[in-house]
């Protein structure tokens, strides 16, 4: 009977010496200079979505939020041990309201915080013509 309870101890010793190693390398990895430095950038660069706005059978489209993935920004910038923007990692953050789940309704116009326009045309040569002879941008795909 004693030889289980030293087992089940030493078992029970061993899950928790785990448990604790972990919380300890997660405590320490969140006090690093570095760390903390991309959550203070983090907290002034993540940018929030715009939720579509519906007008009955109108839509106005919303906007894509980004957000500071601080763990991916860390294991980028750790390699260095130097904080550098060009090393932050962002995820695309989708609005709640967006124009997928309403394809049945009119995109009447753009969304006044953003200052672009698509166009969507068949792909035939007089309009593909026409977007180079203007020199207009325009995606590649859409060429011969």
């Amino acid at each position: 009977m004693n030889k289980y309870i030293k087992g089940f101890s030493i078992i029970i010793l061993m899950i928790f010496s785990f448990y604790y190693t972990e919380k300890i390398a997660l405590y320490v990895q969140n006090n690093t200079p570095l760390k903390k430095e991309i959550v203070l950038y983090s907290k002034d660069n993540n940018i929030k979505s715009v939720n579509a706005i519906i007008d009955g059978k109108y839509i106005t489209p919303g906007i894509n939020g980004l957000l500071v993935n601080i763990d991916k920004s860390y294991n980028q910038m750790k390699i260095y041990n130097v904080f550098s923007e060009k090393y932050i990692v962002y995820d695309e953050v989708k609005p709640e309201i967006s124009t997928k789940e309403f394809k049945d309704k009119i995109i009447n116009k753009g969304n006044s915080l953003r200052n672009s326009v698509s166009l969507i045309i068949s792909k035939n040569n007089q309009s593909i013509d026409y977007l180079v002879t203007k020199n207009i941008k325009f995606d590649p795909s859409l060429q011969r």
